[in-house]
């Protein structure tokens, strides 16, 4: 008989998501673990078939040593999603290094466009490219424009044709400075916290939002996917996620809301775009892989050592990497509903060869 366990242990906190400081050393934890003959198998664990691995670089579409550069505007100078996905990085690829940068700026637009009341006009990002993207030589570009380039109107061909022109301008630009890009759709703009900051405003714009905009940003990210397909570059999706997951939270609260003002995420909200970066980046969603042979008393795994078995007890140390902390601003429920610890903190334990019976799972954190 074979007994094979998944283990999900808590996530300890490792740096504070408001100050994205580097790491000066490869963040790891150990336990000692005693699987024993007994009545019962803890909830810690659950039985299943798993495939087991460990987290490298090179497995998908990151390579390590590499400068990663976010490019956009307010929802990127905001700066969560970027930090989550840094703290992603530097706990499960604790031997890789990446130089994750922030050069989001408030009020961006890729198209050079501006609505008539914005004043000062809103600042095209293609002006400073040389600068803040080029010149700090990235291997990966990371872009997330379109909230703003539809200027908070209903769908206008000639801002879309505008849009479509700055991402195809800002491709080529990347490209030629020996970068992959990555093409992020615009978050939702969410109708049910839609403001109106100016009540008497006589065109629509970011003070009058038309109720309607997001169809523009629907249409603006059904280009972009299609468009990064074309150019073979990787896009993520992040419109549809959350519209998905909006969907699938109002089902029980019509009033649940990820972007407070209709248009800028809150730290949640921030959560399921760098999810979607991650899983467009073929990011691995195991921490950690122990293998044991009991009947043999042996281990392949390098994280496993003080390895015993005797007495129907195998018991040994697990020294893994850190697993992603939750930010404890990210909404519990919405976790659940990603499936967070599946999906991305996974820990899983294979013990082979044990005799028949019921084991119990025993972790001492």
């Amino acid at each position: 008989m074979e007994g094979v366990g998944v283990v999900r242990c808590a996530a300890p906190r490792t740096r504070d998501f408001d100050t994205p400081e580097k790491r000066t050393m490869a963040p790891r934890m150990s336990r000692r673990t005693v699987l024993y003959f007994g009545v019962a198998l803890v909830a810690t664990a659950l039985l299943a078939l798993v495939r087991p691995g460990t987290a490298s670089a090179d497995d998908g579409f990151l390579h390590g040593d590499e400068r990663i550069i976010f490019y956009g505007d307010s929802i990127t100078q905001a700066g969560h999603y970027v930090v989550y996905v840094d703290t992603f990085l530097a706990t499960r690829y604790p031997d890789a290094h990446f130089d994750v940068i922030n050069h989001g700026i408030s009020s961006e637009t890729i198209s050079g466009t501006s609505e008539p009341d914005h004043h000062p006009r809103r600042p095209d990002a293609k002006r400073r490219f040389d600068r803040d993207i080029a010149g700090w030589k990235p291997d990966v570009v990371v872009a997330c424009f379109g909230m703003n380039d539809g200027n908070y109107f209903p769908f206008d061909e000639e801002r879309f044709a505008l849009y479509q022109k700055g991402v195809a301008w800002l491709a080529e630009k990347t490209a030629a400075c020996g970068a992959r890009l990555v093409l992020v759709t615009p978050p939702p703009f969410d109708p049910y916290q839609r403001r109106a900051r100016n009540p008497d405003a006589v065109t629509y714009g970011y003070k009058f939002p038309a109720v309607d905009y997001d169809e523009t940003l629907i249409r603006y990210g059904e280009w972009l996917l299609q468009f990064a397909a074309e150019h073979k570059l990787t896009a993520a999706d992040v419109h549809s996620a959350i519209a998905r997951h909006l969907e699938i939270r109002r089902r029980e609260r019509v009033s649940f809301y990820l972007s407070p003002d209709a248009v800028h995420p809150n730290p949640t909200g921030h959560w399921l775009m760098a999810q979607t970066i991650l899983e467009a980046w073929k990011v691995p969603g195991t921490v950690s892989t122990a293998e044991i042979d009991a009947a043999a008393k042996t281990t392949q795994s390098e994280a496993v050592s003080n390895l015993e078995c005797r007495n129907r007890t195998v018991a040994f140390t697990w020294t893994t990497p850190l697993p992603m902390p939750k930010d404890p601003q990210w909404d519990a429920e919405s976790l659940a509903v990603e499936r967070f610890a599946e999906r991305f903190n996974r820990q899983t334990l294979i013990v082979r060869g044990l005799p028949p019976g019921t084991y119990t799972l025993i972790a001492d954190d």
